[in-house]
C-alpha cells in the first residue's frame, strides 16, 4: 500500500419519498455514485393524524453511501436542489464524518 494516497470520506445519508427515487438516481449518476445501502422506511406521522388529514402512510427510501469529503458539499447541494428538499416533506440529505473504515469497497473509494 505504500504510495497509495487516501482521501477523506464521509457517509452520505438521504431520506426521501420512494416515489421520487428516480430523481435521486439521476443525481447519483451525474456524480458517479452508487447505492451502497438502500432500505425502505415509513414516515413518522401517526395513523390518527394521517386519517384526520386524509393522507396515506408515506413510504420512504433511506440511502447510505460513502462519498469523498471534498465533493460532499457539491453532492448534497445537487441532491437538495434536484429533490427540492427545502420544501417540507420532500426529504433530507446530510453527511456524517467517518474516522475509520475497512474493506475492498472502502479502499476503492479512498484511492480513486
Amino acid at each position: 500500500m505504500s504510495g497509495t494516497i487516501f482521501r477523506p470520506i464521509c457517509m452520505l445519508m438521504v431520506i426521501i419519498d420512494r416515489k421520487r427515487n428516480h430523481v435521486l438516481e439521476d443525481v447519483f449518476r451525474r456524480h458517479n455514485l452508487t447505492y451502497t445501502l438502500s432500505c425502505m422506511g415509513e414516515g413518522t406521522a401517526n395513523h390518527e393524524i394521517l386519517d384526520y388529514l386524509g393522507l396515506d402512510i408515506t413510504k420512504k427510501q433511506v440511502v447510505m453511501t460513502p462519498i469523498p469529503l471534498e465533493e460532499s458539499d457539491e453532492i448534497v447541494e445537487s441532491i437538495s436542489r434536484d429533490m427540492e428538499l427545502e420544501k417540507p416533506g420532500n426529504g433530507i440529505a446530510f453527511t456524517l464524518p467517518i474516522s475509520g473504515i475497512a474493506g475492498s469497497m472502502a479502499m476503492d473509494i479512498l484511492t480513486k
